[in-house]
């Protein structure tokens, strides 16, 4: 037994306790307080620091961020001339016909707000295949283009002409038909790979998390991860609805054995839209400026995004999670796919205590959070998204839908049950990638509504330290049923919590986006220390 003493622990229960001492035992918490100072055992003094429990992404990627650098470091172009830089060096090392895929870089993630133009990466690249790819969006140069068979298109896969009528390169809906061609990374250790980004994850505080989508032979290696001990992050995950052998999906679902306390099936998922970073979420109101920053001709003046998965498909999969016993879920990032993501659980029924979920939800509004509050639906949402992108949302859509990206104050209020995560995709690095997993980041931006350049976007939605926490712990545990297992630092839960250099309580607003873990404790072991 170990008992910690002398410390500030915010518990995070409903009751809001903060207590001096914490006593584990097996990799439970068993005592607190006077409880636990009337132990005996090891006795570890911790300094009048603050104690909160370990952090839990609702929303992650783990596997494809622990592939993107397992062989080193992975370039996202931040600037269109950083890229085509890369691009010369790249095809002057490639064989000719060799493919050169840009992974997860966006147009409304480089300085000029647009992709590069196929002109641009024919100039440079007119003998190798290029794809600067935005999954939902795609930049593609000539001979890229030339290889694909665009008469098979995905399931809302869209080719995109100009005024002219000439292919601009762009192709919305189309990474399977990409996704073959980019560059498989090979290393000598998945379970490495996985292993070190969970460090860099308990690195920052992150103890738990939902998997954003994995397959069964992925998650399958996480748990042989945990079987040698390895294991430093509790994975919640979720599973891509099946378009169909669905008996098969089934069967392999109820074979599946892992333990519970660190694995366990959770969602069943779909994807109703795109994303902000590529004009393809499906919106309430049209987009603007679209031509010159996500390259869109010749999609009309009304274009709203890209309606993926339709009703007759979600009512489909939510009826299949129920026969699964799972939880569903779907990507939805505009405020339109919102609407029809709700609209197909009214139509299911029997949504109430499923703890069905919004991924994503960038932009609600006041009907959309009453019916998801009637219908009993999460959503699951991500901070860095409006860290990242506040700056830019005015220049794509209207102030009438710019005012409902992420309203922190209005979501809290509305009673929906929210919670926070990252949508790490790729990097080990907590700040370097697409989406930042720095789950201090995310609780500045909740606190502050202080964006990526220093400016303070509608900060009438800022919410309390204590309200953004929440939104870490209890609130995230409660988001995948985990509520009486992790979240909270209660008697009979695991003992994940963290030692942070710093009072996120009562520091200085501004550094709470420095702050960091000195400790950090999975089922009461020490899995990082700064």
């Amino acid at each position: 037994m170990t008992i910690y003493e002398n410390g500030k622990i915010h518990t995070m229960s409903e009751s809001d306790i903060v207590t001096d001492a914490l006593a584990v035992e097996n990799g439970k918490i068993v005592a607190l307080g006077d409880d636990a100072r009337a132990l005996q055992g090891e006795r570890v003094d911790l300094g009048g620091k603050t104690v909160i429990p370990g952090l839990i992404d609702t929303h992650l990627h783990l596997l494809t961020g622990a592939d993107s650098e397992a062989d080193g470091e992975m370039l996202i172009p931040t600037s269109i001339p950083e890229l085509l830089e890369d691009l010369k060096k790249r095809v002057a090392n490639e064989p000719q016909g060799e493919w050169i895929v840009y992974k997860n870089t966006y147009p409304l993630r480089l300085d000029e707000l647009r992709y590069p133009t196929i002109k641009e990466l024919d100039a440079v690249a007119p003998d190798h295949p290029v794809v600067v790819d935005g999954y939902y969006s795609s930049q593609l140069n000539s001979c890229a283009l030339g290889k694909l068979d665009l008469n098979n298109l995905p399931m809302g896969g869209k080719v995109v002409y100009d005024n002219n009528g000439e292919k601009t390169g762009v192709l919305l809906n189309c990474a399977a038909l990409i996704t073959p061609f980019a560059k498989k990374r090979v290393h000598s250790s998945a379970k490495d790979a996985l292993r070190g980004m969970m460090e860099q994850y308990n690195r920052v505080g992150i103890t738990s998390a939902i998997e954003g989508i994995g397959s069964f032979d992925e998650i399958r290696n996480v748990q042989s991860l945990c079987d040698e001990g390895r294991q430093t992050v509790r994975m919640r995950y979720t599973l891509m609805a099946p378009i169909q052998n669905e008996e098969a999906f089934l069967e392999e679902l109820s074979g599946l054995e892992l333990n519970a306390e660190y694995g366990a099936v959770r969602f069943l998922k779909n994807t109703v839209d795109g994303g902000i970073l590529t004009g393809t979420s499906l919106m309430q109101e049209p987009f603007i400026n679209k031509e010159e920053i996500f390259g869109l001709y010749g999609v009309g003046d009304d274009w709203r995004g890209n309606h993926v998965t339709k009703h007759d498909v979600l009512t489909r999969c939510i009826r299949l999670a129920h026969r699964a016993g799972l939880q569903h879920s779907a990507h939805c990032v505009g405020d339109g796919a919102i609407k029809a993501l709700l609209a197909a659980y009214a139509d299911v029924g029997e949504s109430k205590n499923r703890r069905h979920a919004v991924l994503h939800g960038d932009f609600v509004d006041d009907a959309i959070l009453n019916r998801a509050k009637e219908l009993d639906v999460q959503i699951l949402f991500q901070p860095a998204w409006h860290y990242m992108d506040a700056p830019n949302v005015r220049k794509i859509l209207p102030e009438s839908e710019a005012v409902r990206f992420q309203p922190y104050r209005k979501m809290l209020d509305s009673g929906v049950k929210v919670a926070a995560g990252s949508d790490h995709m790729v990097k080990w690095d907590e700040r370097l990638g697409c989406n930042p997993f720095d789950p201090f980041l995310g609780l500045y931006n909740m606190v502050t509504c202080a964006a990526r350049d220093g400016k303070r976007y509608q900060p009438e939605q800022a919410i309390s330290r204590n309200e953004a926490l929440a939104c870490y712990t209890r609130h995230a545990a409660y988001a995948s049923f985990d509520e009486n297992l992790y979240g909270t630092l209660e008697v009979g839960k695991c003992a994940d919590f963290l030692v942070l250099d710093r009072d996120y309580f009562t520091c200085a607003e501004e550094e709470i986006i420095d702050i960091r873990p000195e400790m950090t404790f999975v089922g009461g072991k020490l899995v990082w220390e700064a």
